[in-house]
């Protein structure tokens, strides 16, 4: 009884909501030519997925301020800091990609890193317009995902 059950409970979570989501996060990086402790970086998160996705960022910066880095020497370098900044709804078709850019500062001698991307994943029937992007992150600490990168060799 309790095999079957067990069973149950793993079909359960393998087709809900609760399981490992068709979203990959992957990203290169390209050293700056004039200073070799900038890193620019072309990121991509990947909707595999035969269903649309929606998540939040923001009209400042984008999504700098939802990532981070696997190592203490490095850090997502925000070049613009805006006096405001409003709530995005990014719409994410099946089977497509959403492309951004970002800047990593290495602080030291960094051989290797990887990034993480903590997605805010939104309802298809979401509004953010008029609302506080905080408000909106804290509505949706349940279906917000953790996107572990790659670890990249720095060039």
């Amino acid at each position: 009884m309790n095999k079957v059950l067990g069973l149950l409970v793993l079909i359960f979570l393998s087709t809900s909501g609760w399981a490992q989501e068709d979203i990959d996060f992957t990203y290169e990086f390209n050293r700056d030519d004039s200073n070799p402790n900038i890193v620019n970086v072309t990121a991509e998160i990947i909707n595999n997925s035969s269903e649309d996705i929606y998540f939040l960022s923001e009209s400042c910066n984008g999504l700098d301020y939802y990532l981070t880095t696997t190592s203490d020497s490095t850090e997502i370098l925000i070049l613009i800091h805006c006096n405001a900044t409003f709530p995005r709804k990014i719409e994410l078709k099946a089977n497509s990609s959403y492309e951004f850019k970002t800047i990593i500062k290495l602080n030291g001698d960094i051989k290797e890193v990887g990034m993480n991307l903590n997605l805010v994943k939104l309802n298809g029937s979401s509004e953010v317009e008029g609302k506080f992007i905080n408000e909106i992150r804290k509505a949706n600490t349940g279906s917000t995902l953790i996107l572990e990168g790659p670890i990249k060799k720095m060039k």
